[in-house]
């Protein structure tokens, strides 16, 4: 009868390993695993992830710019605003299909876009509002001693 614990016919004694754990229960030594033992690294949760539409940052980016543009009389914000409102609407769309990241950019573009358009409208009615009140005033009084 042959002794269990030894190795097959064939099969040289393998060398203990100081850094390996033993073989599993019932197993063989000779058929054990070699090498170091696996570590297992603790995976970052942002590490592996879906891509973010670029159509997504170019809506948030677009209305952002809308945004900041009001201070120029509004005019920028007038064409700028629903291109990066309409840009979100039709990226949110198309993420529903593609399954890529970018849902919540769109959305921000689709609100700062129209906020923005609407603030620029609000900007430009005051403006014309008091440029006709002014038309109807007389010019300021200049005093004769002032030169």
């Amino acid at each position: 009868m042959t002794d269990p614990s030894a190795p097959p016919p064939g099969v040289a004694a393998p060398v203990p390993n100081p850094y390996q754990a033993g073989p599993p229960p019932g197993m063989h030594p000779a058929y054990a695993p070699y090498g170091y033992p696996q570590q297992v690294y603790a995976v970052h949760p942002y590490a592996i992830g879906r891509r973010t539409n670029g159509m997504a940052i170019a809506s948030m980016v677009t209305s952002l710019l809308a945004l900041a543009s009001i201070c120029m009389y509004g005019l920028p914000t007038i064409v700028l605003g629903p291109v990066g409102a309409v840009m979100g609407h039709v990226t949110r769309r198309r993420l529903r299909t593609t399954g890529e990241e970018g849902d919540g950019m769109a959305l921000a573009g689709i609100i700062i876009g129209w906020v923005s358009t609407g603030l620029a409208l609000l900007w430009m009615a005051v403006i014309v509002v008091l440029v006709i009140y002014n038309m109807d005033a007389p010019p300021p009084a200049v005093p004769e001693d002032s030169f």
